[in-house]
């Protein structure tokens, strides 16, 4: 199962592999960055920095064409302040899942 969508991530760059791979680059950095921290809060029981960052990346997904995950991020972003100590981590464990798919794909990509 791909999550990012090249098809979409292309007509943003025009076609310009190039371009292509250094927003891909920056954006692999950014995916790296919320699986680092993403934990840490939940660990800490931050809700307010996890609905920030929630908020953040979801956002970040979508340019990217990934819907899947920014929808769970949303869902994270809407609903943190209400979800149970254990539903909180098992949204995050699902968020983090995703995040290792897409960053096994784009290495792939930028390896290419």
């Amino acid at each position: 199962m791909n999550l990012l969508n090249l098809e979409y991530v292309n007509e943003i760059t025009g076609g310009d592999d190039e371009m292509l791979k250094e927003l891909l680059s920056t954006f692999n950095e950014q995916v790296l960055e919320m699986k680092q921290h993403l934990p840490s809060l939940l660990k800490l029981d931050n809700i307010e920095d996890i609905r920030q960052l929630a908020h953040k990346f979801k956002s970040s997904m979508r340019v990217f064409g990934i819907e899947l995950l920014a929808s769970q991020l949303e869902y994270l972003e809407h609903n943190a302040s209400d979800l149970s100590k254990e539903t909180m981590r098992e949204k995050v464990d699902e968020i983090l899942e995703q995040g290792d798919i897409l960053l096994d794909e784009l290495k792939l990509i930028l390896e290419s």
